[in-house]
């Protein structure tokens, strides 16, 4: 004699996102910003190690093909019955983001570790978009003297703008060009280093760099 045995209603976590914000309203490429998170489990089971990942969306959803993937990532050791975790996550936006406007969308236990209840709403996104704004980096003067000698120093009196959104680090390159325009072939000098340069702001320093001997 067979006897069927029916289990309902067995024990596991619900992992949800239940709040994401941030006051950053507008950034640049390579800039960090503080993300406001909540995570909590509305399951029957405390919930073991899981790892909470954020993105940049065009759309509201985790996950589409409009997203940017940021490297950092949350770790949470574990979650108990009806517990929220919360934390402010500073995350950076990637050097390679596009200029437009970008919710914030995180996914909680990302990596799958935790078998849950609903594996379909672990998602969400801030309700506002963050404006991502690019750099944009202009010589405006460039002094050096009329000659110099082989081998020798040569000072540069240079400053850059940004008129654009702020900027990390960069370098500025030297050359010397037989016309007025910079291309693969002309002979390069040096460079020097800006660590950074905030929207309407300018750089100006005086570079020495030393004339090659092979001209």
């Amino acid at each position: 004699e067979s006897v069927l045995i029916v289990v309902n209603n067995v024990p596991l976590p619900d992992l949800i996102m239940t709040s994401l914000s941030t006051t950053t309203t507008s950034i640049s490429p390579g800039f960090g910003f503080l993300i406001s998170n909540t995570a909590k489990n509305q399951g029957t089971l405390a919930a073991s190690a899981l790892v909470i990942a954020f993105h940049l969306s065009q759309d509201a959803a985790y996950g589409g093909s409009d997203d940017i993937a940021f490297t950092t990532t949350r770790s949470i050791a574990s979650l108990a019955i009806g517990a929220t975790s919360s934390a402010s996550t500073s995350l950076t936006i990637p050097s390679n983001t596009p200029a437009g406007n970008y919710y914030i969308c995180a996914l909680t236990d990302s990596g799958s570790a935790v078998n849950e209840e609903n594996e379909t709403n672990n998602a969400l996104c801030t309700a506002s978009t963050i404006q991502v704004i690019l750099s944009d980096l202009v010589m405006t003067s460039l002094n050096a003297p009329v000659s110099g000698t082989i081998g020798g120093p040569l000072v540069i009196a240079n400053t850059v703008k940004n008129q654009g959104g702020n900027s990390a680090a960069f370098y500025v390159g030297f050359y010397l060009s037989a016309d007025s325009t910079i291309t693969t072939a002309d002979k390069f000098l040096g460079t020097r280093y800006i660590s950074s340069l905030v929207s309407g702001s300018s750089h100006t320093a005086s570079t020495t760099i030393t004339i090659p001997t092979s001209l």
